[in-house]
């Protein structure tokens, strides 16, 4: 986007970077869709229900959706109005990109660019030996040399020998640039993140000694600025430049801080089978980022997965982050354990809380993450949310909803007393469905809505009908749109990715990535004619420019382009259009207002609405019919949660000036047309002759 004139339009433009790290499943920089609208689809591999050959009874199953430990999709990018994404599925491998607004292919890279992406460890769930997109970093450098954001993608991964690589990308040529190794572990699918970002946008990783006397923070920025800092054509005189094709050391990045005032009883260790740890069991369980804090805490579960063993009591710690007092003791606590045979799972932090779940009796413990001070106990949340919860902190409240399963309900609590805001309503399945209620896990948090998905850890061949994916009101609780929808990608703790308008999402259902959004509309515009004293009648029709109605199945389904409907039918409309449900019966359109303007400037307004097929038909009233001249008509939409805006124009003649030309009567036949003007010109013809004749008979006399 230019800059000139434009310095604000960050505000509604915001990136999905991916980033496994607090905050990262909130975007409210963008206008994220309002309803089911789909912009465009594209198909990852096969999908849909398979055939049926006789050596194989499927009873209908699906074809397979990449779930449990497979995804493909997974973790979908969004920077810069491009769309990045994963195929890791052997024998497909690589990564690709493609315009976030119309779904085509901008670049493909297999991977093999990076020298050391074959040396990376395979086993178990990472058997895939070759590089995977894992987040996107927009960094905005500053020297007296350099301004402006640089953007990158990050290829993350472990070699064979236990060290950590981070491999540098551009996104927008899809070139390997170069490889950090040796970096310390920070975000991970199966624990905290202890990964954050600065002001400028770098990464920085936390990491405490197991007797809490230091704590070591990698910069990815200071990492390669520190990379031959002092050579003209490195990273010297207020450079950017990361080394291309080269191979980095992390240890460059590393700046080890002494904490101070941290009690001895929490900087005991012991030795076990993985070396030095802590005595008391603490391991991170969040950072919240508002108030500089890390907390840990014996109690440090992976939602979903039980802590064990259980601890005796509580042993919780909060140690400050902030650059100017990094490593600084800030509070500890040890209190009874909960009683009963219970167990606690990791929840929230931030926004100077953080929380923890009692699985069996699903209900949140939550305490000040500034002080340690336990704030309140929920009321038991919907039984079968012992398997586990998704959610968030988000603008004070504490928003609680399904894992990966059945529960039906998202419940939204005030953080600072626990209050119950509101919770949603459940939806059944229907008979055929997996469980009794369609699941409702929260994904992303966006310009003040939740939106929400359903999904199974391992579903088996033949999906079950009734998942869907959809958005509520964060303030109120009320549904704005859902659609029928298996989420396969995005999600599980990384959210769905919405960004520049448009929200993406992997259905299982048929394993095409699905674009939620706005898209653009066209108004045509017949011109009418009439003569003094007739009504004439105005009519045109209005279609859908998505870039998905250009689809050959679409496109060879809607000839005449796909109707825009109203916002209220766009879930069971698109279901028609693109996912092959029967056509609805009851779909309304939309108003276009029809603008009159006569030669003098006088104008008349009024609205009509357009039928199923886009269609409508205007009467021009009768006070305008005894005025003659010459009129402008517009045409025009004024967009909705689906449509952008768009109109047309034309004239209309009035009165004298309106006659029609006389026209000369058509043949009624080819034979009309060419033996009719011969056989009279033959007949002219031999008159002519005979009155020549008859005058040289009446000279010769």
């Amino acid at each position: 986007m230019s800059q000139s004139g434009h310095q604000s339009w960050q505000y509604i433009m915001g990136d999905w970077l991916a980033a496994m790290i607090p905050g990262a499943n909130i975007n409210d920089y963008t206008q994220p869709p309002t309803t089911a609208h789909i912009a465009w689809t594209r198909p990852i591999n096969f999908g849909g229900v398979g055939g049926q050959p006789l050596a194989i009874d499927s009873g209908g199953d699906n074809y397979y959706s990449y779930l449990s430990y497979e995804g493909m999709f997974q973790p979908p990018i969004i920077m810069h109005g491009r769309l990045y994404y994963n195929t890791p599925n052997p024998p497909e491998y690589g990564f690709q990109c493609v315009d976030l607004l119309t779904g085509e292919q901008i670049w493909y890279n297999n991977g093999t660019q990076d020298p050391l992406a074959t040396q990376q460890l395979g086993f178990g769930f990472a058997k895939q030996n070759y590089p995977q997109l894992s987040f996107g970093q927009e960094l905005d450098y500053e020297s007296p040399n350099q301004h402006g954001l640089i953007s990158y993608l990050w290829v993350t991964y472990t070699l064979a020998n236990g060290s950590n690589v981070w491999a540098m990308y551009d996104p927008f040529s899809g070139n390997w640039i170069c490889d950090i190794v040796g970096v310390p572990a920070g975000a991970a699918i199966f624990g905290a993140s202890s990964t954050i970002t600065d002001q400028i946008g770098s990464y920085l990783i936390f990491s405490f000694s197991p007797d809490f006397k230091t704590v070591t923070v990698w910069n990815s920025t200071q990492c390669i600025q520190n990379t031959n800092p002092s050579l003209s054509v490195a990273n010297g005189y207020w450079m950017w430049r990361p080394p291309l094709g080269g191979i980095v050391s992390a240890n460059s990045g590393l700046t080890i801080y002494n904490t101070t005032g941290v009690p001895a009883a929490f900087q005991q260790t012991t030795i076990g089978f993985f070396g030095p740890s802590n005595s008391m069991g603490l391991s991170l369980l969040g950072i919240d980022k508002q108030n500089q804090i890390a907390v840990y805490s014996n109690a440090t579960a992976l939602l979903g997965m039980a802590s064990f063993p259980t601890p005796n009591a509580i042993a919780s710690m909060g140690i400050s982050i902030a650059p100017d007092s990094m490593g600084q003791y800030k509070w500890s606590k040890i209190i009874p354990y909960p009683p009963g045979n219970v167990t606690l799972l990791s929840g929230f932090v931030g926004e100077g809380v953080y929380s923890l779940f009692i699985k069996e009796l699903t209900q949140w413990i939550t305490f000040s993450s500034t002080t340690g001070e336990q704030l309140w106990t929920s009321p038991s949340e919907v039984s079968l949310h012992s398997y586990g919860v998704t959610g968030g902190i988000y603008n004070g409240v504490l928003y609680s909803g399904d894992s990966i399963g059945e529960g039906g309900v998202i419940y939204a609590y005030d953080i600072t007393n626990g209050n119950l805001l509101w919770q949603t309503t459940p939806t059944s399945m229907g008979n055929n469905g997996y469980w009794d209620y369609v699941p409702m896990s929260v994904g992303t948090f966006a310009a003040g809505n939740i939106y929400w998905y359903g999904s199974e850890h391992s579903p088996g061949p033949s999906l079950e009908p009734g998942f869907k994916i959809g958005a509520v009101n964060a303030t109120t609780g009320e549904p704005l749109w859902n659609i029928t929808f298996w989420n396969a990608g995005g999600g599980f703790g990384a959210g769905i990715p919405i960004a520049d308008g448009y929200m993406t999402a992997l259905n299982a259902y048929d394993n095409q990535i699905y674009a939620f959004g706005k898209d653009a509309t066209s108004i045509t515009m017949q011109q009418p004619l009439t003569a003094a004293g007739q009504r004439p009648i105005v009519t045109g029709r209005i279609i859908d420019l998505s870039p998905g109605t250009k689809q050959t199945a679409i496109a060879m389904r809607f000839p005449q382009g796909v109707p825009v409907v109203s916002d209220k039918d766009q879930t069971a409309w698109m279901e028609y259009v693109y996912m092959q449900n029967p056509e609805p019966t009851d779909v309304t359109g939309v108003p276009i207002i029809l603008t009159f303007v006569d030669s003098n400037g006088n104008a008349h307004v009024d609205t009509v609405m357009t039928d199923a097929t886009g269609a409508f038909s205007y009467s021009v009233p009768s006070d305008m019919v005894p005025i003659e001249g010459k009129y402008t008509i517009t045409a025009s939409f004024s967009g909705s949660g689906a449509y952008w805006p768009s109109k047309t124009q034309t004239t209309l003649l009035m009165g004298s000036e309106a006659a029609p030309t006389p026209t000369a009567t058509p043949p009624s036949s080819l034979a009309d047309l060419y033996f009719v003007p011969a056989i009279v010109g033959l007949a002219v013809l031999i008159i002519i002759i005979g009155v020549i004749v008859v005058l040289l008979l009446l000279r010769k006399r």
